[in-house]
């Protein structure tokens, strides 16, 4: 990761770039986040860049997060209360418009105690913003799990931990939502689509 993260900052940067720290999402680590257009393979089409760096308070190591953006606005990623934490509450009562939940979010996702991070990468479209999740493992590293950044995307209304769910509600029309739930299976790691329905108006 560290080779990956060198090389990327060896490519020629465009004029956009944003930068800050927050170190309010976690009591575990502090929170660096750069955000950059570089030269993309094609000539003249920038690509832009997300750098997450996570900082262990207490031993100052760090770990780095590098994501390729979609569509990302300029006003995203530039100060803190565009970020939000179910860890510390900063800003958990944020209003939530469009289902933005902020552009990083700490919250315990799978249920293991531990501090998670969901940062979105794509501004998405009705149903709202698109996030990748990275879940520590038991030697506190951020990992990215597939599953939730690839099938559940959106940001959850409701973290269950009783029933170990994850529920997302996103705009199916202009009348009606979609409910989704999902469920980790605490013996293998798993996450499972447990059911699927529509709110409101027919589909």
């Amino acid at each position: 990761m560290e080779k990956i993260f060198h090389l990327l900052l060896l490519i020629p940067v465009f004029g956009f770039g944003q930068n800050y720290l927050n170190t309010k999402l976690s009591d575990k680590y502090d929170l660096s986040v750069s955000v950059m257009d570089k030269e993309g393979e094609e000539k003249g089409h920038p690509e832009r860049w997300i750098y997450v760096k996570a900082i262990n308070k207490m031993t100052k190591k760090a770990q780095d997060i590098i994501i390729r953006a979609g569509v990302l606005y300029d006003t995203s990623f530039t100060d803190h209360s565009k970020s939000m934490s179910y860890s510390t509450d900063f800003n958990k009562n944020r209003q939530i418009v469009d289902n933005d939940h902020g552009d990083i979010i700490v919250a315990d996702l799978n249920f293991d105690g531990k501090d998670d991070l969901a940062i979105k990468w794509e501004e998405g479209g009705n149903g709202g913003p698109l996030y990748n999740y990275y879940l520590q493992d038991k030697n506190g590293k951020f990992i990215i799990d597939d599953f939730l950044s690839k099938e559940m995307i959106f940001f959850p209304m409701e973290i269950n931990a009783k029933k170990q769910t994850l529920t997302t509600l996103v705009h199916a029309s202009a009348y009606s939502v979609s409910e989704t739930v999902y469920k980790l299976d605490p013996g293998s790691g798993k996450w499972k689509q447990i059911s699927h329905r529509f709110i409101g108006g027919k589909k």
